[in-house]
């Protein structure tokens, strides 16, 4: 009854935002706010790939609803078991090391792309970064599931405010109002040879980072609503942000094609002065993103070889630190593009879970 009345009576409304800010945070890493995803996924391909966008929301949207239900009917936070009921044993075990892979990854790429932020905004040194994002990533993921939807609910709302004033302010062009960001002609090639199939290929590789902690958050909710409402907002916030950063893009061509960081080259350009505000924004959405994998990892992991869980984030956290010492750029064009489209394998698995969920709960019942 604390679901729907008394004290905890509006308890499904906080657990939605606190689901929506943690799915948000763990999405939004360096590729998304840095502009490049947006970019090689969705404006590469002009207007189709508004179309793009509205495909990626939805999928954002039933896949990550349909993990984190997985995970409360299962009464589970084991993302593995998620992958076993949809997929099986077998297929179930080779997407779960690729999971584990692609987080631990994740955890060395924001790692080291924290020291390049920090050397890129004021050539400091960029151990300060790698140990300031290490250190606090560990004592967050120590508080367990609380640190992270607690960190992400302080940050998520600054980083969403940023961004969307930032992109709105970058939609007018030097000259104008420039209507070519629906029409434009692009310069670079798209993350894949059509705009369906990237979509796709952007939902299943950030579903593969975001399952680790959205099967769990899925298992701790107390009302299905906080799930179903969650997801959806999340989802949505993701989608409105990725349109206002693409069509912003868009209208700064031909500059925008030859820069790094598109997004910074929107601050120097519009908002000059708010440009190290969005640096720190930009800090803090590799911390979102990291502490996200690292829970995951260290969470696996303690349940794969049976260590304590302290001892897991600390083993996982000091082997990301030796694998981020192999730079930034090199670890997101090595394996980022290989877990695309592996990762397809996963909404196979959490679409065909959800229909099992949902078929064994009309006939009475839902085993694994």
């Amino acid at each position: 009854m604390a679901a729907h009345g008394g004290p905890g009576g509006d308890r499904w409304g906080w657990e939605s935002f606190k689901i929506a800010t943690t799915f948000v945070g763990t999405v939004v890493g360096a590729g998304f706010a840095s502009g490049q995803e947006t970019m090689r996924f969705f404006a590469a391909f002009g207007a189709e790939g508004t179309w793009g966008i509205v495909v990626a929301t939805l999928g954002f949207a039933g896949f990550g609803i349909a993990a984190m239900a997985l995970g409360r009917r299962l009464g589970t936070q084991s993302y593995r078991r998620v992958l076993d009921f949809g997929l099986g044993g077998a297929l179930g075990s080779l997407v779960d090391l690729v999971v584990a892979l692609f987080l631990f990854v994740s955890v060395a790429v924001m790692f080291s792309g924290s020291g390049a932020v920090v050397q890129e905004l004021g050539g400091y040194d960029p151990a300060v970064g790698v140990t300031a994002i290490a250190v606090t990533a560990v004592l967050t993921v120590l508080l367990r599931l609380r640190g992270i939807t607690l960190a992400n609910g302080l940050i998520v709302p600054v980083m969403v405010a940023m961004l969307v004033g930032l992109a709105l302010a970058g939609i007018t062009a030097p000259a104008g109002p420039a209507p070519r960001g629906w029409h434009a002609s692009v310069p670079w090639p798209g993350a894949a040879a059509h705009w369906l199939l990237s979509a796709l290929l952007y939902v299943a590789y950030n579903l593969l980072l975001s399952v680790a902690v959205l099967v769990p958050l899925g298992r701790s909710a107390h009302h299905p609503r906080a799930i179903i409402w969650g997801g959806v907002v999340g989802a949505l916030t993701l989608g409105l942000l990725t349109l206002a950063i693409k069509t912003s893009m868009l209208a700064h061509l031909p500059e925008v094609a030859g820069t790094q960081v598109p997004i910074l080259y929107l601050a120097a350009q519009r908002l000059p002065r708010l440009r190290p505000g969005y640096a720190l924004v930009l800090w803090l959405e590799m911390y979102s993103t990291a502490i996200s994998s690292l829970y995951g990892l260290a969470l696996r992991s303690t349940e794969r070889w049976r260590v304590d869980y302290p001892v897991a984030v600390l083993l996982a956290a000091g082997a990301a630190l030796w694998a981020g010492g192999l730079g930034f750029s090199p670890l997101v064009a090595t394996f980022y593009p290989l877990f695309g489209y592996l990762s397809l394998v996963l909404l196979l698995g959490l679409g065909r879970g959800a229909f099992r969920s949902w078929r064994g709960g009309n006939q009475g019942g839902c085993r694994p």
